[in-house]
């Protein structure tokens, strides 16, 4: 099952009017797609070999669900823009709002289920050091001890928006709110100025490092270890973040 980050407008994402890095290497580059340094050349790392012995690179999605009709999706989508800035009104400043370009760029990268998992326990860890972090992502890594205690939403993690959401909003604000997504899936709110802010954290408390756009160069797998992995989704996070607030763009995971 294939993982990957969207950085765009809504109304593009929510009608499939974009293409994964692994569907670009297979269709072609889209012009409308700006991917992070190296996306498309590290795809070679991602490849599997099938109980046939052939190699492929595998794409398999269980969460994407299109709205329909497409010729209604901007209406729909501001919508249900409305009655999220009507659920959040009590914690917001003012309503939100982003550009929904139905043409507009996006932004584009796959960090990966193992790399993401290792991210998590990676930030988890930080935070529990009664526990000893694997050296390997475990399979069964959401149920890592670490991780559970951080995870829930009373706990007192430094780490909430990272650990909990998958779909990250234009705004200054810090707090998480479970909901509805465009298309009626449900998702954790969390906002993308936040998520830069916990990543800058994570690394001050672990890595401590000025550049790590090197971590960029190639995809990761279990084998490659917990904190190379990690590096590598850190990289991808900290830099869609980053465009997701520059450019007031929503931030959503795909899988």
């Amino acid at each position: 099952m294939a993982l990957d980050i969207y950085v765009g407008p809504l109304t593009r994402f929510y009608t499939g009017r974009w293409k994964s890095i692994i569907t670009q290497y297979r269709e072609g580059f889209d012009p409308n797609c700006l991917v992070l340094d190296g996306g498309l050349d590290r795809l070679a790392d991602l490849q599997v070999e099938t109980p046939e012995g052939h190699v492929q690179i595998m794409e398999t999605k269980v969460n994407r669900k299109y709205l329909s009709p497409l010729a209604d999706a901007g209406q729909m989508i501001e919508n249900w823009r409305q009655s999220l800035n009507e659920a959040l009104a009590a914690s917001l400043k003012e309503p939100l709002d982003w550009p929904e370009d139905n043409d507009g760029d996006y932004f584009t990268d796959k960090p990966g289920w193992e790399a993401y998992g290792a991210l998590m326990l990676w930030a988890a860890h930080e935070e529990h050091p009664e526990f000893e972090a694997p050296e390997i992502l475990p399979e069964d890594w959401v149920a890592d001890p670490a991780h559970e205690l951080s995870l829930p939403e009373d706990s007192l993690t430094r780490y909430p928006t990272l650990l909990r959401c998958d779909f990250w909003l234009p705004g200054e604000y810090s707090f998480t709110s479970q909901g509805k997504a465009p298309n009626e899936t449900d998702v954790t709110f969390g906002f993308s100025a936040a998520l830069r802010n916990e990543l800058v954290e994570l690394n001050a408390r672990t890595w401590c490092a000025d550049e790590i756009s090197g971590w960029l160069a190639y995809g990761k797998k279990r084998e490659d270890g917990l904190e190379d992995c990690a590096k590598f989704a850190f990289a991808v996070f900290y830099a869609l973040a980053g465009i997701a607030n520059k450019y007031n763009q929503p931030m959503v995971l795909d899988w």
